[in-house]
């Protein structure tokens, strides 16, 4: 079961406008060619899908203008509990920077705070998630152009335990903080 208020169940609802039957032919169409590292059985997991990707795999979904880079971050459990870590979260942004740098075309990029929910990344506040996931950004761009912008789109009640001057005093020690008038 999807949670309609977190990233699955807003992108199930906005994007496929609630048709799980099209959004699992899309993923599974995206997946032909990935081999699964492992394959549950019926009896273990009664529920959900059988087949187990790697941590940090990425499927493209959709279609240009506006695809979605859909990274396994976390492992879901057969008790359908998702399960993550700071090295599993940083690993999988690592694989979504190059997604992206491969099929993204150097556009503008939008994405959620991920780890901050039903993945379990909840020793970790908003803000070290925020503060993880540019750092993950800028270490890969120093690299190579990923992306010419990347937006971090947080829930309001979020944004609201997030402080900002902070994230701005570290946005300027990694030389990436907002330009100055």
């Amino acid at each position: 079961m999807v949670n309609a208020d977190r990233v699955q169940g807003q992108l199930l609802r906005r994007r496929y406008a609630g048709d799980v039957r099209r959004l699992d032919l899309e993923l599974e169409a995206a997946l032909r060619g990935i081999r699964p590292v492992a394959t549950e059985h019926r009896a273990d997991k009664p529920q959900g899908k059988l087949d187990r990707y790697e941590l940090g795999t990425v499927v493209v979904l959709s279609e240009r203008p506006r695809l979605v880079f859909a990274v396994a971050y976390s492992r879901l459990g057969n008790d359908c509990v998702a399960r993550s870590g700071v090295e599993e979260l940083w690993f999988s942004l690592q694989r979504l920077w190059d997604a992206v740098y491969r099929h993204g075309q150097h556009e503008r990029v939008a994405m959620p705070l991920i780890g901050d929910g039903l993945s379990r990344v909840d020793f970790l506040d908003p803000e070290s998630l925020l503060r993880l996931l540019v750092l993950s950004f800028v270490t890969r761009s120093q690299e190579r152009r990923i992306c010419r912008e990347l937006r971090i789109v947080l829930r309001p009640e979020v944004f609201r335990r997030i402080d900002l001057d902070e994230v701005e005093a570290f946005l300027g020690s990694l030389g990436s903080g907002p330009p100055r008038s």
